[in-house]
């Protein structure tokens, strides 16, 4: 794995020009870093636009709100040690501003052209680095692609994953752990050196089979990701969609409230919604939320007998139904609220001179257009492995099919 590391980080500075032209650099890590950098650096209406060539921001708002997020706190970080860098030999070791590492940009790009402290790919010299000055460049516009390796840069991005899985993903886990392993009090009788019960036993290998998935570690981190968060705000959505009662009430409160709210399936939507925003693979679990979320819309309240509900079923079904369609309502309003929250500033504009505000819809476009980015074929990034398994020879679709119609082929 280390060596194969190295080979890649070889060939990925070799490649940095290709025809006199700039091309990606490196893989997950560099685009997660890069957006970062965009983000903080950029108007909001220009984030799914810029550079789309180099690691173009294709991922759903929230994923842009949190890097932008991480950005600006590195930015912060960094400028805390500004005074801390001057152009003098201290102890030995050179302190002045680190230097920049760029490609060599066509005459158009003047930002690393001309900058004194720019270091091209193939200048191999180091600069000694003093305190959190490298988070400013870990996100800096322009001067920070193509290479930026620095050890402190990346545990600052190792950190942010580590944030996001503790406070979204692992309280999942834990929550719906416990909610699932409760019951059982007996002490294992055998093999028992910690006095453990049943329910603790079952909760202790649950959390550890979730939070020692080898797809998570071999593959999710190994590579630089933030899928966990997606799937952590999932995992909080189905832990309150199927809530029967009220979450927030004590069933000493109002018992009558808070075993017929339907808060529950609410806050549920809420959170797969940001789910989604977070990360559209995500979509792989809407159908069956769907399905589930209409199905608690036209359930029946609790706590009826069966003798109850027959006698009265007539009567009952106008306000069930009633019932059922303003649940619908809530759902769908909540739905639309916290995709139109993320959304709708990425189309406002303020037009000068009267500073006006008006929607630019195209922008919505755009970013549809770089989430489900049909125009570039099933191959891009080399992640869909059945296509790549079909594109070799006999087979060789990619060849025999035109590239515009294999989408709808995928469908």
């Amino acid at each position: 794995f280390v060596e194969s590391k190295k080979s890649l980080k070889k060939k990925s500075n070799d490649d940095v020009v290709e025809n006199n032209r700039p091309v990606k650099y490196g893989g997950d890590y560099e685009a997660q870093r890069h957006w970062m950098e965009i983000t903080l650096h950029l108007p909001l209406k220009e984030w799914y636009y810029h550079d789309l060539e180099y690691w173009g921001l294709d991922y759903p708002p929230l994923t842009a709100y949190v890097s932008y997020a991480y950005g600006w706190m590195a930015d912060q970080l960094g400028s805390l040690h500004d005074d801390a860098f001057d152009d003098e030999n201290v102890d030995g070791e050179y302190l002045g501003k680190a230097t920049k590492t760029c490609a060599n940009i066509d005459e158009a790009d003047e930002i690393c052209k001309n900058d004194p402290t720019t270091q091209t790919a193939d200048d191999k010299t180091t600069m000694q680095r003093k305190g959190l000055r490298i988070l400013k460049e870990l996100v800096a516009l322009h001067t920070s692609r193509y290479g930026f390796e620095d050890a402190r840069g990346k545990l600052f991005m190792r950190l942010t994953v580590l944030v996001l899985d503790v406070t979204i993903y692992m309280s999942a886990v834990w929550v719906l752990a416990m909610r699932l392993t409760a019951g059982d009090d007996t002490i294992i009788a055998n093999g028992n050196i910690f006095g453990l019960s049943i329910r603790q036993h079952r909760r202790i290998w649950l959390l550890l089979t979730a939070l020692t998935q080898p797809a998570i570690i071999l593959i999710d981190h190994g590579h630089f990701q933030y899928n966990t968060t997606s799937l952590g705000l999932a995992l909080w959505s189905f832990h309150f969609m199927t809530l029967d009662v009220n979450p927030f009430l004590r069933e000493s409160d109002n018992p009558a409230a808070r075993n017929t709210s339907f808060l529950g399936p609410v806050i549920g939507s809420i959170f797969f919604s940001l789910a989604l925003n977070f990360k559209q693979m995500e979509l792989y679990h809407a159908p069956a939320v769907f399905a589930y979320l209409l199905g608690r819309c036209f359930r029946k309240k609790r706590g009826r007998s069966s003798n109850e509900n027959s006698a009265n079923n007539v009567d009952q079904q106008p306000s069930h139904i009633i019932a059922a369609v303003s649940r619908f309502i809530s759902l769908g309003v909540t739905v639309i609220l916290t995709f139109a929250i993320l959304w709708v500033p990425f189309a406002i504009t303020i037009q000068p001179p009267q500073d006006l505000l008006s929607f630019d819809i195209k922008v919505i476009y755009q970013i549809l257009r770089r989430l489900f980015p049909f125009k570039r074929g099933l191959f891009e990034g080399k992640v869909a492995n059945l296509w790549c398994t079909l594109s070799i020879r006999p087979i060789s679709i990619r060849q025999r099919i035109p590239e515009d119609v294999l989408p709808l082929t995928a469908l």
